[in-house]
């Protein structure tokens, strides 16, 4: 995919994130409509505009591995090494989640976490931190 957004528009989406908006952005499978992964307000908003059943969790995206300490209470080894196989792309794993995510982002004990293969995906996510 080709680089959609210039730096301006990456910085203007950066900054709607952090005003409490939702955002469209490309990933490397489709376009996604997210907002800040710790924003369980807001996270709400990503429910009502998809429709989307609240028993239905929503995962969790990251830019970086690094960034898995932020959303992970523990990974396990496989998971790393399904990680350095197949990250970034289209893989996502289900990880037991750290207590501040949002109840609003899955209200069980758990996670799901992708890293997208899309430099422009990921550039926002290192403005922003982790997307639901």
């Amino acid at each position: 995919m080709t680089q959609l957004l210039t730096s301006t528009q990456l910085d203007l989406a950066a900054q709607l994130l952090c005003e409490h908006q939702l955002v469209a952005f490309p990933t490397d499978t489709v376009y996604g409509l997210g907002t800040l992964a710790f924003d369980g307000s807001t996270v709400l908003k990503l429910y009502v505009a998809k429709e989307r059943p609240p028993e239905k969790a929503i995962p969790i995206l990251i830019a970086d591995i690094a960034d898995l300490n932020q959303v992970a209470l523990e990974v396990p080894p496989i998971a790393y090494r399904l990680m350095e196989a197949f990250w970034p792309g289209a893989l996502t794993i289900v990880v037991p989640k750290r207590p501040h995510i949002p109840i609003e982002v899955s209200t069980t004990d758990t996670v799901a976490v992708r890293m997208p293969d899309l430099d422009l995906a990921r550039d926002l996510m290192r403005l922003t931190g982790p997307l639901a």
